[in-house]
């Protein structure tokens, strides 16, 4: 994910995303967002739903730590100090991303195999986006040839 979206939803979710700050050896949310734009609306409204829960008083608040690309395409949460709520509220947006085009956002995706990426969750316009060459420019006849001067080599 690009970095303005991930800014903004470190900002926007400041207590949720704390270990963005952890070592590596302890989260993988250093690393930012290994995942889509397309999926950025899914990981918002997730965040939001999670933040809005009552705090638990035998808890600490929750915190993700990691949120990638599954093997299979879909997407990945890792929540520490998860309840049952915050389990469901994930399976659902995990649910909804084997559907959604990690690309674009479009709802109707499908798992595209490809033998030089991962398996990704992409939609038909984003995958022909990616097979379609760029067409050839046409020269038109009544446009001459735009070339230098040849070389004119004099023996003496």
């Amino acid at each position: 994910m690009d970095i303005a979206k991930t800014n903004k939803l470190y900002n926007s979710f400041d207590s949720l995303y704390r270990e963005r700050f952890a070592p590596l050896e302890s989260s993988n949310m250093p690393w930012g967002f290994q995942c889509g734009n397309g999926w950025y609306s899914l990981i918002e409204d997730m965040s939001a739903q999670i933040a809005l829960l009552p705090a638990s008083n035998t808890n600490s608040p929750p915190a993700i730590s990691e949120i990638s690309r599954n093997a299979n395409g879909s997407l990945k949460v890792v929540v520490a100090n998860t309840t049952l709520l915050i389990d469901r509220i994930v399976f659902a947006t995990v649910e909804k991303s084997k559907t959604t085009c990690e690309t674009c956002g479009f709802q109707f995706g499908f798992t595209s195999h490809n033998a030089t990426q991962a398996t990704k969750i992409e939609c038909k316009r984003c995958v022909g986006y990616k097979l379609v060459t760029p067409p050839r420019r046409r020269r038109n006849p009544a446009q001459r040839d735009v070339r230098g001067v040849d070389p004119i080599v004099l023996k003496r």
